[in-house]
């Protein structure tokens, strides 16, 4: 709940909002916004959680801006349970800026769960004018690649190898299309896997973060299986990619997702 209610006084903070009843026990919550201020934005998470889940919150009000914002956050970029960071910075960012925003990455440090300590910069600057160009994500297209990368930050490879084997039996993949990395700028030790299908006319990520006490083989099997339901499902987008558009289609004020 505390980084719920950090997320809450920072979307105030960003459009002047008259906050009440905005504290940990409380049961209701009254908001009076003002303009959206842009220039700069920093948010610090105390926990684990955090990054993503603050994209989720401010990007639709800092492109609905008038000026670009420079966006510093700190916290956990892989996550248990939530997002991952790729899947906003290379899944939903390109549609974005098909659509007229940009959203450009300065800078970005990797971190998981439990110790955090990740960190996004980046500069995000709305539509010229306000015009956006309405995207139509009907048809996906041909899948023309897909690869999978298992990472590891201060743990042994053994993890990071352990998923690709369970992914390549799983997802009958040949040796060329994974990849394992050892990250070495990192605030604590962690592990993900993360599927990358690329389509003609977008990309789609699954992935899943290490945990102890879960199994290496059982972060690959739950990977797999998402990204099998989704090429099964014959969709252009996935449930989370559509859902993350809504916004941003809906400020455009006309497109589709399907």
């Amino acid at each position: 709940l505390r980084h719920h209610l950090r997320l809450l006084q920072a979307a105030a903070e960003l459009c002047d909002a008259q906050l009440e009843g905005a504290e940990i026990g409380s049961q209701t919550l009254t908001t009076t916004p003002g303009p959206i201020k842009a220039g700069s934005l920093a948010v610090h998470m105390s926990t684990a959680q955090g990054v993503t889940w603050a994209l989720a919150t401010f990007l639709p009000a800092l492109l609905s801006a008038d000026a670009p914002t420079v966006v510093h956050l700190k916290g956990g970029t892989h996550s248990p349970g939530s997002p991952l960071l790729e899947e906003y910075t290379e899944a939903l960012f390109p549609l974005l800026t098909r659509m007229g925003a940009s959203l450009e990455i300065q800078r970005t440090i990797p971190g998981f769960y439990p110790a955090a300590g990740g960190e996004v910069v980046m500069t995000v600057t709305p539509p010229p004018e306000g015009q956006w160009t309405p995207l139509r994500l009907v048809d996906g297209g041909s899948l023309v690649r897909k690869e999978a990368i298992a990472q590891v930050a201060q743990l042994g490879e053994n993890i990071a190898q352990r998923e690709l084997d369970t992914l390549r039996e799983k997802m009958t993949w040949a040796d060329d299309e994974l990849t394992l990395r050892n990250l070495h700028k990192s605030t604590g030790p962690g592990n993900v896997l993360t599927v990358k299908l690329h389509r003609e006319s977008h990309v789609e990520i699954f992935g899943g973060v290490g945990e102890r006490g879960v199994r290496a083989e059982t972060v690959a099997e739950n990977v797999a299986a998402a990204a099998r339901e989704y090429l099964a499902a014959q969709v252009p987008a996935s449930r989370n990619l559509a859902r993350r558009l809504l916004p941003f289609i809906a400020l455009a004020g006309e497109g589709s997702v399907s």
